[in-house]
């Protein structure tokens, strides 16, 4: 992997939940932003477990900070 894409990530979703957003939507945006990958994948199948998880455990996930 690409240790400077890694770094610009990882700064990017620290940023994000430092400004509160959940870890679920910072995955989700990151992805987003990434060129089509293996680390794109990666986060998209981390940000898809983080919500199978929450809403198994009983949590109802609230959507409202991606808008």
């Amino acid at each position: 992997m690409n240790l400077e894409l890694f770094a610009f990530v990882n700064r990017q979703l620290a940023g994000m939940l430092r400004a509160g957003l959940p870890l679920e939507s910072g995955l989700r945006q990151v992805a987003r932003d990434l060129q089509k990958g293996r680390l794109r994948d990666e986060l998209e199948q981390l940000e898809a477990d983080r919500w199978r998880r929450r809403w198994s455990a009983g949590d109802s996930p609230s959507f409202t900070s991606d808008c």
